[in-house]
């Protein structure tokens, strides 16, 4: 039986085995039961799921055009990233993804932001 996820949990969304008809409970048969959560339950799975979105791989299209900075990778060779921004204006080939220094990037497919930086804290120390 797959086991609920923790989204799943906040939903309410129960998995119930039942009997296979021989007896059994093999873990392939099951029912899905929905119990009432409440609405920071749901607001939780609602955030969990936005932030499992935003870091997988999204078609090109869907990508910022004003120049952020976001992952890209071709479809050439998928293991291939590079960070980069998108400029309307760069290159003689048309808009393009514009990467550090000078290079750029014609074949780009696919996109993902970028994850959010380490916070640095000071403790006035000089460390």
């Amino acid at each position: 039986m797959k086991p609920n996820t923790l989204v799943e949990r906040l939903r309410g969304i129960v998995r119930i085995p039942v009997n296979d008809g021989a007896g059994l409970l093999d873990g392939k048969d099951f029912f899905e039961r929905s119990f009432p959560t409440s609405p920071l339950a749901r607001e939780a799975a609602d955030e969990i799921e936005r932030l499992t979105d935003a870091q997988q791989w999204q078609d090109i299209s869907t990508a910022p055009k004003d120049g952020t900075c976001v992952l890209v990778t071709d479809h050439r060779d998928p293991t291939r990233t590079w960070v980069a921004g998108y400029n309307a204006t760069m290159s003689r080939h048309g808009p393009v993804w514009k990467i550090a220094p000078d290079g750029y990037v014609l074949s780009v497919t696919h996109w993902q932001p970028l994850p959010t930086p380490p916070v640095t804290r000071h403790n006035g120390g000089g460390e």
